[in-house]
């Protein structure tokens, strides 16, 4: 995410854009994967701490109860 994160922050300093009519900020773009990085980074956090809570407490259970089997 950091590299991520850099790269739309040189893009917006720059005003890197498109020369033929195209997307004037390319920073919108470039800033959009670590964007969406940080909440898929929170809720695999979440679901980690969850595990390990119930594997601390010994109550293991199927987590993913409502899938068909």
């Amino acid at each position: 995410m950091r590299y991520g994160s850099d790269f739309a922050a040189v893009a917006f300093r720059t005003g890197e854009g498109s020369n033929q009519g195209g997307l004037t900020a390319h920073w919108l773009i470039k800033g959009a994967l670590p964007a969406a990085f940080a909440p898929l980074g929170a809720g695999a956090l979440l679901r980690a701490g969850m595990v390990l809570n119930a594997l601390l407490r010994g109550r293991l259970v199927d987590l993913d109860a409502d899938h068909d089997r």
